[in-house]
């Protein structure tokens, strides 16, 4: 699929491909529960890895952000460096080098979304009525995407 008239992605293919009836899948160690949307297949929740995809570790610096700026291998945080409490809601924040390291930070087969994958994904949602307020026109899908766990974990 090419995205005309997007000046970002006007020439950059978009494979759209559907989770052809899986609804998990299991990575390094954590299962993740999968959602189809306009013939996408997207991860429900964010990643949580701290392994490469070849199994090597990436590196973990903790709260020395010096080495979370300057490393140029790959590094992962939690947010506010609590994993318990955050990485069922927020998974693993990375820096450019770890989404961009050979070693592959996604599953065979997966990649981090693109700006045009989520232009396809943002051009469904407007389309069908998936804006909060319900209307098929303007970005208000955001809302409408929210995950709302938290709140009920709160209750």
């Amino acid at each position: 699929m090419v995205l005309p008239g997007n000046t970002t992605c006007a020439n950059e293919y978009i494979s759209v491909t559907p989770c052809g009836g899986q609804t998990t899948l299991s990575y390094n160690g954590y299962t993740y529960d999968l959602v189809e949307i306009g013939g996408q297949c997207w991860f429900k929740e964010n990643l949580q890895t701290t392994t490469y995809k070849d199994g090597s570790p990436i590196d973990y610096p903790g709260t020395n952000n010096t080495t979370w700026q300057y490393n140029l291998t790959g590094v992962y945080a939690w947010y506010n460096n609590d994993s318990i409490t955050n990485a069922p809601d927020y998974g693993a924040l990375y820096n450019w080098h770890a989404i961009d390291n050979p070693a592959g930070l996604c599953p065979t087969g997966w990649h981090v979304p693109s700006d045009s994958s989520w232009t396809v994904l943002e051009n469904y949602l407007e389309a069908n009525g998936y804006n909060y307020d319900g209307s098929t026109t303007g970005n208000n899908y955001a809302k409408a995407m929210a995950d709302t766990r938290s709140e009920e974990r709160r209750v």
